[in-house]
């Protein structure tokens, strides 16, 4: 694991105490930027996912999967904070979300789209992070990142 990725599981475990408390208390909080104007903006980017197999690269606490399983979407996911996944899994439950690194995808199958929202720039080494999306992206599979499409 690399410096960028310990210090954004560091700050995501301080971060997911306070979701924790919200999710046991069955408050989840919403957030302005996230709910308002980023989830709306990425899933408007997103090409008709009926039956697409899409993951969810950084998934944090799992509401774009939520979203994207209510349009018929296929979802898998992953994140760097085993506290974020868990959180991901409970607001999910049945949906294979691990535990894993953008550098190192745990995922081996081929997915339609792979969808990075607020979570590359979190990253240094764009060759590993890009070789690692074309290796789970089927043959003109879409990048949907920060509302920017990018088609293979």
């Amino acid at each position: 694991m690399n410096k960028d990725e310990k210090l954004a599981k560091r700050n995501y475990k301080t971060i997911s105490s306070d979701y924790s408390m919200q999710i046991g208390l069955k408050k989840f909080p919403k957030s302005f930027f996230n709910d308002y104007m980023e989830i709306p903006a990425m899933l408007e980017a997103m090409p008709n996912v009926n039956k697409k197999k899409i993951l969810d690269w950084g998934c944090g606490l799992g509401k774009h999967i939520k979203f994207l399983r209510k349009k018929g979407a296929i979802v898998k996911g992953f994140d760097i904070s085993p506290q974020m996944v868990n959180i991901a899994r409970e607001i999910n439950p049945n949906i294979d979300i691990r535990v894993g690194s953008g550098n190192n995808i745990p995922f081996k199958e081929k997915f339609d789209v792979v969808m990075a929202s607020l979570s590359l720039h979190y990253l240094n080494n764009w060759e590993r992070v890009f070789t690692e999306i074309e290796r789970v992206l089927k043959p003109h599979g879409l990048l949907v990142a920060q509302n920017l499409l990018l088609k293979g």
